[in-house]
């Protein structure tokens, strides 16, 4: 495989590299390079420094703050990005529930949630496995109950990676159980986690390390204008949320072997991407029937620019 840049994505090349050589700040680097844990503000500092730059929505469309960028543009920055071993986003505001909101949200829930989230200024976390439904969220139990203008939530999510340090939760809530299937009857709503009756129980991993998190949601009112959506038709949302979440894993062009290799990253900063393979394969539990499954087509937000075919890494083939 040849692989030949255009004029202007050579000289785009050249930027990438120059803003990761003079603004990636060198103490942001030495924890990267160490492998050590990424203390949540220099996180959010490094996030912000991209916002500042204007590169921090790379897959967002134009008009909500995205980059704008062709393909071959992401390819380039993704590779740099990977060269300099620089920190990748924390997937849960800007690669999860963004999406959702630019896609099927109102406009009032786009001008309010979308401007922080692009600017990290709100630190966001996903509330969709319990301990009762992990990879089969169609077995949800968490309970949103209408009275009135808000909702009454009552239940538990588990394995909130990252959740001690959030803001806002975005959760899937059943508000129905009159319902002929299971994945019926389930909403996206968006709370704030400052709101009385929400209490965080912190998980303790095999490492010794607090990463993940349990959330206990007892007679917790919220705005019912923070659903997300049609009521008790969460199945796109959530889907949209899930098709969003696995990044890209930057790669290396080898000129010798004409191959595109994955760069390796320190194992803490896929901590939480490790989670994006779970919640995948938990969002297809929420997927139509064979029967109906002509009726949803893949949602907005998923058809996402990728790579041409020919910039595409082989896949691997195990004996």
């Amino acid at each position: 495989m040849h692989v030949t840049f255009s004029a202007r994505e050579l000289e785009f090349q050249e930027e990438v590299r120059t803003f990761f050589r003079d603004e990636y700040p060198d103490d942001i680097r030495k924890v990267m390079d160490s492998g050590e844990e990424m203390p949540p503000d220099m996180q959010i500092r490094w996030q912000q420094i991209l916002y500042r730059k204007g590169w921090a929505a790379t897959n967002w469309p134009v008009e909500y703050g995205g980059t704008g960028w062709s393909p071959v543009e992401k390819y380039i920055y993704a590779r740099e990005e990977g060269h300099a071993n620089a920190p990748l986003f924390i997937p849960f505001g800007m690669t999860m529930v963004a999406p959702v909101v630019y896609t099927y949200g109102s406009e009032e829930q786009k001008q309010r949630f979308l401007p922080d989230i692009l600017a990290s200024n709100v630190w966001w976390c996903q509330g969709y496995s319990e301990p009762g439904a992990g990879s089969d969220l169609a077995s949800l139990k968490t309970r949103a109950d209408l009275v009135g203008d808000h909702y009454v939530v009552n239940g538990t999510k588990t394995w909130l990676t990252l959740g001690q340090h959030a803001d806002w939760i975005f959760c899937l809530v059943r508000t129905n159980t009159d319902v002929a299937r299971r994945q019926e009857g389930i909403s996206f709503l968006l709370i704030d986690m400052k709101t009385p009756g929400i209490s965080v129980k912190p998980i303790i991993l095999l490492d010794g390390k607090h990463e993940v998190n349990e959330i206990h949601f007892d007679n917790v009112e919220v705005p019912a204008n923070n659903l997300v959506g049609e009521e008790g038709k969460a199945g796109p949302t959530a889907r949209c949320s899930c098709s969003m979440s696995a990044p890209t894993q930057p790669t290396r062009f080898d000129p010798n072997t004409a191959q595109i290799n994955f760069v390796s990253r320190p194992q803490n900063q896929y901590a939480a991407r490790r989670r994006s393979k779970t919640t995948a394969t938990s969002c297809a539990s929420l997927r139509p029937s064979k029967s109906n499954s002509r009726v949803l087509s893949t949602p907005n937000c998923a058809r996402s620019q990728r790579l041409p075919r020919a910039m595409r890494p082989a896949p691997s083939h195990r004996s």
